[in-house]
């Protein structure tokens, strides 16, 4: 071996340790050659979904999207369980415009908002989409986009619960969201 390789050889695997090292989300990807805006720019299209909503009034609410189905179970309101054709495009773009357009059991319905990066333009792993929520990134690949929403809200305060007819005090309420988009 030379002496240019003895050189270059150590270079290059710490160079190679050193970008496995910069995964910023969970699922990846460990190394890209695009930009996370590049890979965020784009048409995607809804391919699964989990939501989960626990309410202290309103009781709680599941749903699942697949195969172009959405599913809601609610084990405090049996008779509200539905399942209807449901679909979701979004166009995000360089100016900061999003477009949404939702497709839910026929009816077409279209949403426009700006989105950001909210952890600013450096750390990249928490976007503001969909009225203001905050998403953390899981996955973020020139053709998948994986983005999940938590929100917890409590209060002390006394309410009416209409699912057992009683006035209570203490109030939780809290949302869980899980986005697999595809890149169109």
């Amino acid at each position: 071996m030379g002496k240019i390789e003895r050189c270059i050889l150590p270079l290059l695997i710490s160079f190679i340790l050193i970008l496995g090292g910069c995964n910023k989300y969970e699922e990846g990807p460990n190394f890209s050659l695009r930009s996370k805006n590049k890979r965020l720019m784009g048409s995607w299209e809804l391919k699964y979904a989990e939501l989960t909503s626990t309410h202290a009034q309103d009781g709680d609410y599941y749903s699942v999207f697949e195969n172009g189905v959405m599913s809601t179970t609610s084990p405090d309101y049996p008779e509200e369980n539905a399942s209807f054709s449901y679909a979701m495009n979004c166009e995000i773009k360089k100016d900061g415009s999003f477009t949404q357009t939702v497709v839910e059991d026929g009816e077409r319905n279209f949403y426009t908002d700006n989105w950001f990066w909210f952890d600013g333009s450096f750390n990249k792993e928490n976007i503001v989409l969909f009225d203001g929520g905050l998403y953390k990134i899981v996955k973020l690949t020139n053709k998948e986009l994986i983005i999940q929403y938590d929100y917890s809200f409590e209060n002390n305060q006394p309410y009416y619960d209409y699912v057992d007819d009683t006035t209570k005090t203490g109030f939780h309420h809290g949302f869980e969201e899980y986005y697999v988009f595809e890149k169109k």
